[in-house]
């Protein structure tokens, strides 16, 4: 006697897609805003002078209006950033 196999149909709970296939993430508006910022030179210019407003207000925040300390935070931090731009362009050339 021959057995009489049943297939069985199997739905997946996203509604039906194809189980394989990943699915895309949507970004954030300003991950976007970003990314495309950073594609140009003009951006990339736009993009480091945001940050050198936000570091040079982040100093005068911090070291409340004496200029003393402002301005020995703002040298500290030129060293540090030339350090590792040496070095980043030593590890690029090697």
């Amino acid at each position: 006697m021959a057995t009489a196999q049943t297939t069985r149909r199997t739905t997946s709970r996203s509604g039906g897609k194809r189980p394989g296939r990943p699915r895309k993430k949507s970004q954030s508006l300003p991950r976007v805003i970003l990314s495309l910022l950073a594609l140009s030179w003009v951006g990339r210019a736009f993009l480091v002078s945001l940050l050198i407003v936000g570091v040079t207000g982040l100093n005068l925040l911090i070291s409340r209006n004496q200029y003393d300390l402002f301005f020995l935070m703002v040298g500290i931090e030129l060293i540090v950033a030339a350090c590792i731009g040496w070095l980043l362009l030593a590890f690029r050339r090697s």
